[in-house]
């Protein structure tokens, strides 16, 4: 049976949550290239789709690492989920959440 454990992501977990992001969202991203104009893409992605996710995932992982923690399935990063509260009125969201199944 595998272990699952959850645990505060560190600097360590860094380069699995990134690739997992891209593994995670690449069936989502081909579908929707073709479903929209591709100017509306292209302005979205100039890049490519792949850079843009990392680089918003990295900024996450490094603006707001207390707020993200990552699942481990027999020692390996199987999931993250970013979550930011708000002070103000004591509510929160998810920022981002993957997971592999």
């Amino acid at each position: 049976m595998a272990e699952h454990r959850i645990i505060p992501c560190t600097p360590d977990h860094r380069e699995a949550v990134l690739a997992l992001t891209i593994e995670a969202w690449a069936p989502v991203f081909e579908k929707t290239r073709h479903e929209v104009p591709g100017f509306v893409y292209d302005a979205f992605y100039p890049d490519g789709w792949q850079k843009r996710q990392a680089a918003d995932v990295a900024r996450l992982l490094d603006h707001e690492p207390t707020g993200i923690c990552v699942a481990i399935t027999d020692g390996t990063v199987s999931g993250f989920v970013g979550v930011r509260l708000h002070p103000e009125d004591r509510m929160g969201g998810t920022r981002l959440n993957v997971r592999r199944c």
